[in-house]
């Protein structure tokens, strides 16, 4: 495993660690799961995928993952098209955001990865060797509602949160001073 791969699990363990902190109780995914179904662990019965993003601070953008291409030379759909997570946390340095919902492809600039990009995926044996990436700017992303600041890894001063709601077009994040909405059939109305 490359040094990229593992600082990504590692930035995952953190943020489960950093959850429980906070109360939720946090159980890790199977291997199955995490690689088939991208689900990294269940945050209070909800399945969650943790991304970091270690160049959104620098740039400004966060990158989605929409196509991969395996060694075969065929393209699939990545995480963006097919995971199964029900949350979604993303981590830019020390903040952690709520995606409250995946945006759309088409408010995104899509690029793939450089030809030296795709000979360093080869030399560090990478499963995928080349991608589709969706970039937006964090700034829209937030202004826009689509990400929510979730909290600071570093800051031990975090209000507590008591769950993670998960209904059909989204994801909220409730803290216990704000009133949960009421359901009907299972949406909130």
């Amino acid at each position: 495993m490359d040094n990229l791969a593992q600082a990504g699990l590692d930035s995952e363990k953190e943020v489960m660690d950093w959850l429980r902190d906070l109360g939720h109780i946090v159980e890790p995914s199977t291997l199955h799961d995490n690689i088939y179904k991208d689900i990294d662990c269940i945050v209070d019965g909800l399945t969650c995928s943790i991304k970091t993003d270690f160049k959104a601070e620098e740039s400004g953008r966060i990158v989605f993952e929409l196509m991969v291409k395996l060694r075969t030379g065929d393209w699939k759909n990545s995480w963006y098209h097919n995971s199964e997570a029900r949350v979604y946390l993303f981590r830019v340095g020390n903040a952690i955001y709520l995606c409250r919902r995946l945006p759309p492809k088409y408010k995104m600039f899509v690029t793939t990865l450089s030809d030296a990009e795709q000979a360093r995926q080869i030399s560090r044996g990478h499963f995928h060797i080349s991608a589709t990436l969706g970039l937006m700017r964090l700034s829209v992303l937030v202004s826009e509602g689509t990400f929510v600041h979730y909290g600071d890894i570093d800051d031990k001063r975090q209000q507590v949160a008591t769950n993670l709601l998960s209904y059909e077009g989204g994801q909220v994040f409730l803290p216990r001073d704000v009133p949960k909405p009421t359901l009907k059939a299972g949406r909130p109305v």
